[in-house]
């Protein structure tokens, strides 16, 4: 009678919910949403986690409250700051009251915000104290007061994590080199000093660059290759700081660190090194995994030039004796998830769970298997450290270390699962004594994301949340393994919930998800603005396989009337997958975000766009061309009024359709490729060739131009720009180290000397992203106007 009764309450406050949420968008006016609150929209960190603090009742998170400035990307290298982290703050709200500090008060860039044992100090990166480079922060959770703990410069990375020791008294860190000590590299098997542009110019001596290759010494152990990525990104050390008085120790010396993980007895720090690319032309990197023993000071190289999905894909049991990763590529064949002891000895493959493609045919960006049927990538330890959980093909696995056996624990009918829930780093959240496990899943119907109780014993599942939002990274909001927090006794849920029409928001649950209630308030003046609706379509593309895609409807959409369409389009992934990512996928460009075309009365498509090695500009229009003609026949595009778009390799992808066929009126390009051959010779000041990927990466042409000479002139849209009809704005960065701003420039040119109609707005300072405020405001501004003057004409069509 109880349970009826608390079922029947759940019942009325998620009834209230809803009712409230259909009587808000009632009253919300249909009205253009002004790009400069899309632009500058606060939003939760997309890339560090959440944390709860010991107790479960305060939940520390990053979130961006300020206007960002231009930074281009060899700033981040340099300072240490990472661009998510780029104008945002540490905040801790109290979960039980709302009450909400911000700790940073709008100072610096902020991010990893990580609790002690005892909730007292919250560690925290920043470059708050004016020397521009990120460094240790402690903030006083009762005194209130902040402090510098080191003057060690954070190391020049990604999502550094902050590990604290069991005590409390020291925190392990990531960071450069010695303090007054020049940053230097391995190039060539040598150590060759780094300077700065600015050193070489006003230095006495000649200022020039010296690139070498084809030495006639052997280099043993290497291969000959030209790197896609400069690995030595990554230099630094790891140090341990005691945080009252600012001592260090030396815990990893100077060398490559890719990431780094504390065991839960805090003896044992695990840390992959990246040692080389798999092969030339390819984005999959090769690491080392090496084991310290934090009291013995001895360190065990663990295995060598393994392939992970990413940099931090392994974990430690909670005793730290044993590390386990999953390979990627793992040979034999589905012998895909590994063991080894953490002080040497034999390195157990424990179970076959399916076929892992080999070295010579994995695609790093080839990810639309793997997203339709996902893996987690990293295995989850039992509390015993017996047992290991993970994720393959959409199905929960388990592996026992004591029995040596491996099974599938359970399938949910007409769902995948995307990731299990961790309690800690490398732990996973059971609850009911270890009997059932949290995971987090996506519906293959409707694409909704859900959490799922799973009873381990049984294989029995049990919905607790699910209605239509997105909570993965698919959405890009967390890395993997960070979906959630969970706090320590597993009391607390916290998540980040969004959709089509709402932007990210955290929001805090019980265990059992009975009572989820909204905890951040962001953007209130987006909530007088109706959004526009997402619903997935389907279609067969030219080979008769079926294809599905997110489709946006304009704001106030009315049936029977047609509207102009915008495809928005990225070759090679299953775009239908954020069908419920607030914008779109391009929406981590804020300005590209669609609902800024949707509340100005145009659909967006983003199509699913598989691609094949020699033949992706073929396969595009083979793909996407069908999915436009299917958004025709259900009476919402309007055939004479389309549009294209996309960033990146969305870029390449835009101009590879508009080449091909003369159906859209207008086009927008936003750091993009026309020619393959051209970018396959960009290379950047630190000598490494990004192009190179073209081989084996995301253009998918199988080798070099000198192997495919053809496929590379034919697969590159430069080649024919004679054949353009459709309106084209191009924008680029003028700092972009990815897709370097000469691609661009030959684009315009070849346009200009056709004849074509082509705007071509280059952005100083700006990278691969823009990041300054008012240049994103003005792509925005561009991006809109460019489609409304091809596209909108004086009103909608109705359907003949």
């Amino acid at each position: 009678m109880l349970t009826s009764c608390a079922n029947i309450r759940i019942g009325l406050l998620l009834g209230c919910v809803l009712l409230t949420r259909i009587a808000t968008a009632g009253a919300q006016p249909v009205a253009p949403v002004p790009p400069e609150y899309v632009v500058q929209m606060q939003s939760p960190g997309q890339l560090a986690p959440m944390e709860f603090s010991p107790d479960g009742r305060r939940l520390a998170y990053m979130v961006r409250l300020r206007r960002q400035v231009t930074k281009a990307d060899a700033d981040f290298v340099r300072n240490g700051v990472p661009w998510f982290a780029v104008a945002c703050d540490i905040l801790v709200t109290d979960t039980v009251d709302s009450g909400t500090t911000n700790v940073t008060g709008g100072s610096g860039d902020n991010w990893s915000p990580s609790w002690s044992p005892d909730g007292r100090l919250l560690a925290f990166l920043s470059n708050r104290d004016g020397s521009g480079k990120a460094k240790l922060w402690i903030w006083d959770a009762r005194a209130g007061g902040i402090r510098k703990a080191s003057e060690f410069q954070v190391r020049r990375a990604g999502a550094e994590r902050i590990e604290w020791s069991r005590d409390g008294r020291r925190v392990y860190i990531a960071v450069t080199g010695d303090p007054g000590r020049s940053e230097s590299k391995i190039e060539g098997g040598e150590l060759v000093g780094m300077v700065s542009e600015e050193d070489n110019e006003q230095a006495n001596g000649p200022s020039v660059l010296v690139y070498e290759a084809g030495r006639e010494e052997s280099r043993k152990g290497e291969m000959d290759r030209s790197d896609t990525t400069d690995l030595d990104r990554t230099l630094g050390r790891v140090v341990s700081v005691d945080v009252r008085s600012g001592d260090s120790e030396v815990v990893v010396p100077y060398g490559r660190i890719g990431a780094f993980h504390l065991s839960q007895d805090g003896d044992s720090l695990a840390y992959s090194s990246p040692r080389r690319q798999q092969m030339a032309g390819a984005q999959q990197v090769l690491y080392d995994l090496t084991v310290v023993r934090v009291s013995a000071e001895k360190a065990t190289r663990v295995v060598s030039e393994v392939s992970l999905r990413h940099a931090d894909a392994f974990s430690l049991s909670p005793n730290g004796l044993l590390l386990a990763y999953r390979s990627e590529g793992a040979s034999p064949p589905g012998r895909n998830i590994f063991v080894a002891g953490a002080a040497g000895g034999e390195l157990r493959g424990l179970c076959a769970t399916g076929q892992e493609p080999d070295g010579e045919t994995s695609v790093a960006f080839d990810s639309f298997g793997k997203m339709r049927n996902p893996s987690s990538s990293i295995p989850l330890w039992d509390k015993s450290g017996e047992t290991l959980y993970w994720i393959s093909e959409g199905d929960l696995w388990r592996g026992s270390l004591l029995h040596s056996t491996c099974q599938k624990v359970a399938s949910i009918p007409d769902h995948l699962m995307e990731e299990v829930l961790s309690s800690s780093e490398g732990l996973i959240f059971a609850q009911t004594g270890g009997k059932s496990v949290v995971v987090v899943t996506r519906n293959a119907s409707s694409g909704s994301d859900g959490f799922y109780k799973i009873d381990v014993t049984t294989g029995e599942s049990a919905r607790l949340l699910e209605r239509g939002e997105c909570y993965t990274s698919r959405c890009f909001t967390l890395l993997e393994g960070h979906v959630a927090a969970v706090s320590e006794f597993g009391k607390r849920i916290a998540y980040i919930a969004q959709d089509a029409e709402r932007w990210p928001e955290i929001w805090t649950a019980d265990a059992e998800f009975h009572f989820p209630a909204r905890l951040t308030h962001l953007n209130q003046a987006l909530d007088d603005y109706r959004m526009g609706k997402s619903e997935l379509i389907d279609w067969l593309d030219e080979d008769g396989v079926q294809l599905h895609g997110s489709l946006i409807l304009p704001s106030g959409y009315r049936k029977g009337v047609r509207y102009p369409l915008v495809v928005a389009v990225y070759g090679g992934l299953p775009l239908s997958d954020s069908l419920n990512q607030f914008g779109g996928y391009f929406a981590s460009e804020g300005y590209l975000n669609a609902q800024l075309l949707a509340t100005r009365g145009m659909a967006v498509l983003f199509p699913d766009a598989p691609q094949h090695v020699g033949t992706p500009m073929r396969d595009l229009a083979k793909t996407v061309l069908p999915g436009v003609n299917k958004v025709i026949e259900i009476g919402i595009a309007d055939p004479d009024r389309l549009g294209v778009m996309g960033h990146s390799y969305g870029g390449y992808s835009t101009l590879s359709l508009i080449v091909q066929t003369g159906r859209f009126k207008a086009a927008v390009e936003t750091n993009g490729i026309a020619n393959l051959v051209s970018f396959y010779g960009e290379m950047a000041r630190d000598g490494t060739a990004f192009g190179n990927l073209s081989e084996k990466g995301q253009p998918r042409m199988g080798g070099s131009p000198w192997e495919f000479r053809d496929r590379y002139i034919e697969n590159s849209p430069l080649f024919y720009l004679d054949a353009v009809h459709t309106p084209l704005l191009i924008i680029h960065g003028a700092k972009d180290t990815a897709v370097a701003p000469f691609l661009a420039d030959e684009l315009f040119v070849g346009l200009r000397r056709l004849g074509k109609v082509v705007t071509y707005a280059k952005y100083e300072g700006e990278g691969h992203q823009a990041n300054g405020y008012r240049n994103q405001l003005d792509i925005a501004n561009r991006m809109i106007a460019w489609f409304e003057k091809y596209l909108k004409g004086d009103q909608a069509r109705p359907v003949p």
